[in-house]
């Protein structure tokens, strides 16, 4: 039972007994406030709810105040595989699988006030089953009795896990992703002393080609294989992830850089010798290699900075090699490095960035409201997409400010266009600035628009990991009558229980999982389930990179709210904007 049916069947029950007083089942005497007690009333009264009880989906106990169990339904005897003669000289401390004082407190708890928790059973045989308990104490006959309407949830538990999984690993080689290699890292910081540890990062070379020439079926092949050579040679405990289509990262842990490097100079050797499969014939590939290093905690963002630096460099140097480096500033990417950031700080302080609206469409094409996008110009007057300079500014605390800019220039366009309504998307280092919340509520404040005409826009890894900022801003801001949307649905996955937190309107579902939409069956059960759980929590979806006519056509059959890519609409500036579409 869901809560509010259980407190239906409460209301019945009591009303139930209240019948039974009239029909004298039970004398009441309200002036002394004493229960008198007949002869078998409370078994009476006992089966007066398992009447009730039998028309229940879901286990329902009746349970003393210690944890005997007094009476059971039908639905229990089935789940639990016990007889009702064993179930009923059970104690509930022999059914779940917690310590004993946090059962005891959950019967008090129950006794006193009523609780919703979720557990873990055990059954008659020995296997497990998740539960969703809704335990709440009454009295009958003057005696107290704790009813616990149990729902199995292990099919949802295992939804969740399969989708947790998913999220943080590749789809074609099991590897971890970088979701996951970003919870390694977190893992890393919390502790308290590192020693010398590796990043290495490796890009196949020329690995275009082989899906241009043989396809990407032969590709997904080559790659499968890379993995496994990789894999056979890598220690135990070392973190193999895959970043991309053709790259990869490998953490180190407890490793000194002699040994890194010549791991690393192993793995490129072996590479060189082995004899990739593809079809009848044998197919040789080689890698670039970069090698950074970890001391400290504080080193692990540089770490991975030298490393990609080092790999670049290899690419430069010819490919099929490793590069070691360790001072990023002695090499010439640096140099290159160091000039987004100029141009980055220039375009903030002169307005140098523009905005562009990509459509959020219906069924039928309509659009619900855009997304807006930012572009940088550089110093030769191009415009430069946002992988080019968001990396830095994040990287070097900038984000902030280029978000108070696209806010600004978003409510500008608002207040020049009734017609419009805009999404706007928030960064991870301005969700944990209340100065960027403020300075959003005053400008909404002081323009001329409806609130309802602005959104906002926070990635599902950003708002878990700032849960409880998360939090603050949606419900500050939809006071205010703004919308918000959780992006990248699916690919930072961690609970249901965080979505219930967070009272988002919509669930962006990840591109990674649309892209093949229309080839790929598994992609079209993780969408299908992604969308039956975000309609269940009232949450509308929308599809990210939806890039042609066939994976539209899917999603419609889905029932998916809507969609945003290249097919329903580019990126555009506002000038370019035809809203009736």
């Amino acid at each position: 039972m869901e809560l509010a049916q259980a407190k239906s069947f409460f209301i019945e029950v009591r009303n139930k007994l209240i019948k039974a007083r009239k029909l004298g089942d039970l004398d009441y005497n309200l002036k002394n406030k004493k229960n008198i007690v007949k002869n078998n009333t409370i078994t009476n009264v006992l089966g007066t709810y398992k009447k009730l009880a039998k028309r229940a989906n879901d286990i329902i106990l009746f349970v003393k105040p210690n944890g005997d169990i007094m009476a059971v339904n039908d639905v229990a005897l089935y789940k639990y595989g016990y007889s009702r003669k064993e179930l009923l000289a059970m104690n509930v401390f022999g059914i779940r699988i917690d310590e004993q004082s946090v059962v005891a407190g959950d019967l008090k708890t129950s006794e006193e006030k009523g609780i919703l928790f979720e557990t873990v059973h055990r059954k008659k045989d020995g296997s497990l089953i998740n539960v969703q308990v809704n335990s709440q104490g009454t009295t009958i006959a003057g005696k107290k009795v704790i009813i616990s309407v149990i729902r199995d949830i292990t099919e949802r538990k295992n939804m969740e896990e399969k989708l947790h999984y998913v999220a943080r690993h590749d789809y074609l080689t099991g590897l971890p992703n970088q979701y996951y290699l970003i919870e390694y890292i977190c893992q890393m910081r919390k502790k308290s002393s590192l020693k010398t540890s590796a990043i290495l990062l490796a890009n196949i070379d020329n690995f275009k080609i082989v899906n241009d020439t043989y396809g990407y079926s032969a590709g997904n092949s080559i790659l499968i294989q890379i993995v496994k050579c990789f894999q056979f040679n890598l220690r135990e405990h070392d973190f193999f992830v895959r970043l991309g289509k053709d790259e990869f990262a490998i953490i180190m842990p407890n490793i000194d850089k002699e040994e890194a490097t010549l791991l690393a100079n192993k793995l490129l050797a072996v590479l060189k010798q082995e004899n990739f499969i593809l079809g009848e014939n044998f197919f040789k590939v080689s890698v670039s290699i970069g090698v950074g290093f970890i001391e400290t905690i504080q080193d692990i963002d540089n770490a991975f900075s030298y490393a990609d630096v080092a790999m670049r460099t290899a690419k430069e140097q010819g490919k099929n090699r490793v590069v070691v480096i360790q001072k990023m500033e002695d090499r010439m990417k640096v140099i290159e490095n160091n000039r987004i950031l100029t141009q980055v700080i220039d375009a903030i302080k002169k307005n140098k960035f523009k905005l562009f609206l990509q459509p959020i469409c219906k069924i039928g094409n309509d659009v619900l409201h855009y997304e807006a996008l930012i572009r940088m110009i550089d110093d030769q007057g191009e415009i430069l997409m946002p992988a080019a300079f968001i990396p830095v500014a994040e990287r070097y605390g900038l984000m902030s400010q280029i978000d108070q800019w696209v806010i600004g220039t978003a409510i500008k366009m608002l207040e020049s266009r009734n017609d419009l309504n805009i999404f706007v998307n928030i960064s991870g280092e301005s969700l944990g600035d209340d100065s960027i919340l403020q300075f959003i509520e005053s400008h909404i404040r002081n323009s001329i628009i409806n609130p309802c005409r602005i959104g906002f826009e926070i990635t599902e890894t950003t708002a878990i990991k700032n849960i409880t900022k998360a939090e603050q801003w949606i419900h500050r801001l939809k006071a205010l009558g703004c919308c918000f949307a959780l992006d990248d649905f699916g690919v930072g996955f961690s609970s249901f229980s965080h979505l219930q937190k967070l009272p988002v309107d919509y669930l962006k579902i990840d591109g990674s999982f649309i892209r093949d939409l229309d080839s790929d069956n598994t992609k079209r059960a993780l969408v299908q389930a992604m969308n039956v759980v975000a309609h269940t929590l009232g949450k509308k979806t929308i599809a990210e990179f939806v890039e042609n006519a066939s994976i539209w056509k899917i999603l419609n059959e889905l029932n998916i709210d809507y969609g945003q890519g290249y097919y329903l609409g580019m990126p555009e500036p506002i000038f370019k904007v035809n809203l009736l579409r």
